[in-house]
């Protein structure tokens, strides 16, 4: 409905709507942190209709919380699990701060991330919205499984179990190893989405 669209459009302009992601970073990412910087898009250098973002002071201003869930190796290399909780709401927000914070999302060329061969050329996942009392009859909190190919990923990778402590780094190799048992989680991006859509309907525009 209208009112219903209205509603919607409000609250996440409002920031009311909670957006959190699941990807999976490059590096080692020991602790949460709150990543902030002012973001716009790049100038582009010829007609391509892609677009990335750079930082600048004249940008918008761009708030993410950032959680490790589990650790694992790609290829020889520390991956981290991580959730994202994006407070506002920027054109390739996550990923333009995945790597100028030094943790690039694995796969995503286009901000420095190391090219992987796998199904899907990165991974990020809106798995939950969690919204205010409304008049649209929604739940506090809406779920969506990550897609067979992030799930498949996980579990090959063998990510550690939820809660474990950062994985030690030997001083001699740099090698990451994990102090718990291997261990993976089911935890798709745009059947989320999609429910949205249906109920309010609107339409909406992932911030990934």
């Amino acid at each position: 409905s209208i009112d219903g669209a209205r509603w919607f459009s409000q609250n996440i302009q409002t920031h009311t709507i909670q957006k959190y992601y699941l990807g999976i970073v490059s590096g080692t990412l020991a602790q949460k942190e709150t990543w902030e910087n002012t973001i716009e898009k790049e100038t582009p250098t010829n007609s391509a209709s892609f677009h990335t973002v750079q930082e600048s002071s004249s940008g918008k201003k761009a708030i993410t919380y950032v959680t490790p869930i589990k650790y694992g190796k790609y290829k020889g290399l520390p991956i981290t699990l991580a959730e994202f909780h994006i407070v506002t709401g920027r054109t390739h927000q996550i990923r333009f701060q995945s790597a100028s914070h030094g943790y690039p999302l694995l796969g995503d060329t286009a901000y420095n991330g190391k090219a992987i061969s796998e199904k899907q050329d990165f991974f990020l996942h809106a798995y939950k919205l969690t919204l205010p009392e409304n008049p649209l009859e929604l739940p506090e909190e809406i779920t969506c499984p990550q897609n067979r190919d992030f799930e498949d990923f996980c579990n090959n990778e063998k990510l550690c179990e939820d809660g474990c402590a950062p994985p030690e780094i030997d001083s001699d190799t740099k090698e990451v190893e994990c102090a718990c048992p291997a261990k993976s989680k089911s935890i798709s991006l745009d059947s989320i989405i999609d429910d949205i859509e249906l109920q309010s309907g609107m339409e909406v525009e992932p911030y990934y």
